[in-house]
């Protein structure tokens, strides 16, 4: 009975944790726009590791956007956007 407990308690911990990781490398899976007078607004977070990682769709498919704020193109990687058709 012990055993089981510990199985299970190992388990919880793991999903617990993974949920907390998943959120550290993207903490904006679920973004919120914000309406002003003229513009709209999407506050985004930075992950740990100094990025900002956004949600969002292609063709219906989710992706996981990385948004570089001082770039002039916008690129998809090949295999993604083979993926993706």
């Amino acid at each position: 009975m012990l055993f089981i407990a510990a199985i299970i308690g190992m388990a919880m911990l793991t999903w617990f944790f993974a949920g907390v990781e998943k959120r550290k490398y993207n903490p904006n899976t679920d973004p919120v726009s914000l309406v002003h007078a003229e513009n709209i607004e999407v506050p985004l977070q930075r992950n740990r590791y100094g990025h900002y990682l956004v949600n969002g769709q292609i063709n219906d498919s989710p992706v996981a956007f990385l948004l570089d704020t001082g770039a002039t193109d916008v690129v998809v990687p090949e295999d993604t956007a083979k993926r993706l058709n």
